[in-house]
């Protein structure tokens, strides 16, 4: 069987700098995210935050107040993010908490990148993490008899807040 051509690959897709915030945040979005802007990234995250006792900040290192299973949500601060997919690059020592039913990820606009080339290449010369994650949107399966289900294999929701 002959293989099918690819759509337009989202490796190569020239999107004009001044715009990634506004393309990340549509992206993100359409993959199933909730992308919060703020002026008041503090009290944004705190009001996030105020319903849950069991919280990871991996973003601040903080250590984990219970085993990673049991996390309500983990704060991860985004290494990188890609516009043309809406993705997320995390790189730390310790993902295992990515497993919350809820994550909120950091991103500074700065940090978003164009397209998944430009956002392994500016990583290309960077000491390689013990965990490095592409994340794009809350995760999904269809494995068991071709029903979607969404929190699975790590976060049933994921916010992103975009602030400096």
């Amino acid at each position: 069987m002959k293989p099918r051509p690819l759509p337009e690959s989202l490796l190569d897709r020239a999107l004009p700098l001044d715009a990634l915030p506004e393309t990340f945040a549509e992206a993100a979005r359409a993959v199933g995210c909730e992308v919060l802007t703020s002026n008041a990234p503090a009290s944004t995250l705190a009001s996030l935050l105020a319903p849950f006792t069991r919280i990871a900040r991996l973003d601040l290192g903080a250590p984990l107040p219970c085993p990673p299973f049991d996390l309500e949500v983990c704060v991860v601060r985004a290494t990188l993010a890609i516009a043309a997919s809406g993705s997320i690059l995390l790189d730390g020592d310790d993902l295992a908490p990515m497993t919350a039913p809820f994550v909120i990820a950091l991103v500074h606009p700065k940090a978003i990148l164009p397209t998944l080339r430009d956002a392994l290449s500016a990583r290309r010369n960077a000491a390689l993490p013990r965990s490095r994650l592409i994340v794009t949107g809350p995760s999904k399966t269809a494995d068991i008899e071709g029903l979607l289900v969404t929190g699975v294999h790590g976060p049933k929701r994921l916010s992103i807040l975009l602030a400096d």
